[in-house]
């Protein structure tokens, strides 16, 4: 595990009693520790399992989960205390929390991802629709028709 990495993580415990363990927290919260966002970046490239060890084997700290309203993803959460956590990570981040939860390894199942319906090139909207919309507005509908290849000469070459 890289150094910075471990350096991030003891003195974020020290100085708040958390520690979010996510490249772009980190580059906000302590751009002293890393030159550049791509520094920081690779800083987090370890093994999942290795920080995860890491993280256990800090005497007193509890690993959470964490999700914020700009990411998707989930990001590993070592704490000492979940006495009002959320406020207390929403105060010193800035970010809206949107979920807290035990940590499961990274292994939790992705969000299903929306379906996409390739008979349907406007999602929402039925086909008959669409077209009716089309013929409305006086519109060709060419979103189904093949593109036409140049039949002319070519020139410039």
């Amino acid at each position: 595990m890289n150094s910075k990495l471990e350096r991030y993580v003891i003195e974020s415990l020290a100085a708040t009693g958390f520690c979010v363990v996510n490249a772009s927290a980190a580059f906000r919260l302590r751009p002293d520790l890393w030159a550049t966002r791509f520094d920081c970046g690779t800083s987090f490239n370890s093994d999942p399992g290795n920080v995860a060890k890491f993280l256990y084997s800090i005497e007193g700290v509890s690993l959470l989960e964490i999700q914020f309203s700009d990411r998707p993803d989930w990001s590993p959460l070592a704490t000492r205390s979940e006495a009002d956590l959320p406020s207390r990570i929403q105060y010193i981040t800035g970010q809206q929390i949107v979920g807290l939860r035990p940590y499961s390894g990274g292994k939790a199942a992705p969000a299903p991802a929306a379906k996409v319906d390739t008979d349907n090139p406007i999602p929402g909207w039925a086909c008959a629709e669409r077209t009716r919309r089309l013929e409305e507005a006086g519109l060709p509908d060419n979103l189904h028709k093949p593109p036409q290849r140049f039949a002319g000469k070519r020139t410039g070459y």
